[in-house]
């Protein structure tokens, strides 16, 4: 086939990761990939494999003129790009991108949309774009949802396209597996001692991932857990981190709780910790939580998406914005012989590999579009 994936832009979040990995996969079954963004600017940009080529949209600019403009004129230079490159399908993805190509191609090209959350979180514009899918969903005759949350969600907000697909993130677990010697590296690099239990977070800087809750549970663990340490990897708007650094001082965390920033190793993160957080209050399919589970690293997460479901373990999983049962939650794994620690972290990355391998998701994706493109 002959497929273009269409995304707002390479943005450094776990939508934009996973489709760049769906697109190397499908290349790489002799497909020919195109991958097409409104914007090329976004920290995945310099990450985009080999096997798919690039093209966007617009030249990069700024200001609030521009993003009218783009808004605009978008679904006519995507219906130009498409008349040029005559694809068999057309995949799209997040409100924005899938409003795009509604309005430039119409019936013309098979279009295939994907929703990747579980959740309202929506700011003005935003929430036009998902008004308008929702209005013209039933012109759209494939959906393919990354969670079995998202689908509930988007159906219940009145999504009707012709048929539903979800498809689960796939995880890549030549990168995400168990590794010692990125475990130790990380480890020396932060400072943190072979005895040091490190609990830590990993995502964007944003008020939906619930860094204040991690705080507060890591503030009411300190005096009960001396060995345990903090970190807090991602990055985000400066002010927002700026007032989490302030907070975590104020609660008595300065020599407990480590801000990394943005870092692109993540896999020796996840590796480096002796239990991984999520609290955040919404996710899809969540790709830091299997992530770490398949790093063999024990997590604890809130109740959102399909969260639930990848940690697999009642105990484990906690209401959003409740650090004191977060708290609870972690106690046990943070006073947990380590050796049994890392044999259920061990237990873990296997389920992980059993389940949700990026092989089936690229699998099912292409027999997804095979069908929306009339070639299944």
């Amino acid at each position: 086939m002959r497929i273009l994936i269409f995304l707002p832009q390479l943005a450094c979040g776990g939508a934009e990761r996973q489709f760049l990995q769906i697109a190397d996969g499908l290349a790489q079954r002799d497909h020919e990939v195109l991958f097409v963004t409104v914007r090329p600017d976004g920290e995945l940009a310099d990450e985009l494999p080999g096997t798919v080529a690039h093209l966007s949209l617009f030249e990069p600019s700024r200001g609030r003129l521009a993003a009218a403009h783009q808004l605009v004129s978008a679904p006519r230079r995507l219906a130009r790009l498409v008349a040029a490159r005559r694809p068999d399908v057309v995949y799209s993805a997040l409100y924005h991108a899938n409003m795009h190509a509604h309005r430039g191609l119409g019936r013309e090209v098979p279009l295939v949309w994907g929703f990747r959350s579980a959740h309202q979180d929506l700011n003005a514009i935003r929430a036009l774009a998902f008004r308008y899918n929702r209005r013209h969903s039933a012109d759209v005759p494939h959906a393919v949802f990354n969670s079995h949350a998202g689908e509930r969600f988007h159906l219940d907000a009145g999504l009707r396209c012709g048929a539903n697909h979800v498809v689960v993130n796939g995880i890549d677990v030549d990168r995400f597996h168990p590794d010692d010697a990125r475990r130790a590296a990380l480890r020396s690099e932060l400072g943190f001692a072979s005895e040091d239990v490190v609990v830590g977070h990993v995502g964007r800087l944003h008020p939906l991932k619930g860094h204040d809750a991690f705080l507060v549970a890591a503030a009411r663990l300190a005096p009960r857990a001396p060995q345990t340490r903090f970190l807090v990897v991602g990055s985000g708007d400066p002010d927002y981190e700026r007032r989490l650094q302030e907070r975590a001082r104020a609660l008595g965390l300065a020599e407990r709780m480590t801000f990394t920033g943005l870092r692109r190793d993540v896999e020796a993160v996840f590796n480096g910790l002796d239990v991984f957080v999520s609290s955040s209050f919404g996710e899809g399919f969540s790709n830091v939580v299997s992530e770490a589970l398949a790093s063999g690293t024990p997590t604890v997460a809130t109740d959102v998406g399909d969260s639930a479901r990848i940690v697999g373990d009642p105990a484990c999983v906690v209401p959003a914005g409740a650090p004191e049962a977060l708290a609870e939650a972690l106690l046990p794994w943070i006073e947990l012989e380590p050796g049994e620690r890392r044999r259920r972290g061990l237990d873990a990355a296997e389920r992980i590999r059993r389940n949700w391998s990026l092989a089936a998701c690229t699998l099912a994706t292409e027999t997804i579009l095979r069908t929306a493109a009339g070639l299944s």
